[in-house]
This record gives C-alpha cells, sequence and structure tokens, in this order.
C-alpha cells in the first residue's frame, strides 16, 4: 500500500510499447480500388452537374434576355424584376448540383458489401474487412 521503488525507463513516448501501438492503430489507410473507383465516378457526375447547371442557367438567362428584347421592354429588363428572374434562374442552377451529387453512393456500396459479407459467410469464408469482398 505504501513504501518507495526505483524504476529503470527505456523508452518513451512514440518509442515506448503503447507509442508503437498507437502509432499502428493510427496509421491512414490506403483507398481500395472500389473507393478510387466510386471517388473517380463521383468527381465526374459531379462535373457533369455543374456543367448541366451552367448550361440551364445561360439558356434560362439568354430566353429572359430575348423575350425583353422582342416585346420591346427593354427598359424592364433594368428592373427589380429581372434582378428577381436571375436569382431564381441561380436556384434552380444550384437546385440541378445538388441534385446531381451522388451523396447515397457510398451508402448503397456499404450496403451491397455488408450483403455480399454475408454471403461470404454463408458459405464459411470469414472475411474481416467490408473491401475485402
Amino acid at each position: 500500500m505504501s513504501g518507495t521503488g526505483l524504476m529503470v525507463v527505456c523508452a518513451v513516448g512514440v518509442n515506448s510499447y503503447y507509442g508503437k501501438l498507437k502509432l499502428k492503430i493510427q496509421q491512414d489507410q490506403d483507398d481500395t480500388p472500389l473507393q478510387i473507383k466510386l471517388t473517380d465516378l463521383a468527381d465526374k457526375v459531379g462535373q457533369v452537374g455543374m456543367y448541366s447547371a451552367a448550361a440551364t442557367f445561360a439558356a434560362m438567362f439568354i430566353h429572359y434576355v430575348y423575350d425583353c428584347i422582342v416585346e420591346g421592354f427593354i427598359e424592364s429588363f433594368i428592373s427589380v424584376e429581372t434582378i428577381h428572374e436571375v436569382i431564381e434562374y441561380f436556384i434552380i442552377a444550384v437546385s440541378i448540383v445538388v441534385v446531381a451529387v451522388p451523396e447515397g453512393l457510398p451508402l448503397s456500396v456499404t450496403i451491397a458489401l455488408a450483403y455480399s459479407v454475408g454471403k461470404m459467410k454463408d458459405e464459411n469464408n470469414l472475411v474481416r474487412y467490408l473491401q475485402a469482398c
């Protein structure tokens, strides 16, 4: 319960057993080939969504300008109504970008991998990581 003692310290910090164990746990794991392909696919879908949104915004704005010129309302083009229309077109373009980004893609892949882990277990194959499937 009480007393004194002597101790020899051989290693501290990252050189100790605990430090080495902590470094192994904290190492960044490399992306699997599936994760690399999914990231590439998500980037491509995002780029297509951005181009589509820009094209939609430009087409709607050009159509509005054309309507103002044809109907002879050049003076109404420089008004608050025009600002409201442009903001509405911008909101539509942002909505296209938000819808185009595949937020559910990683979830669906995880569900498919979990299903395949179950199938592997039925065949008496123990899989430790989902990426192994």
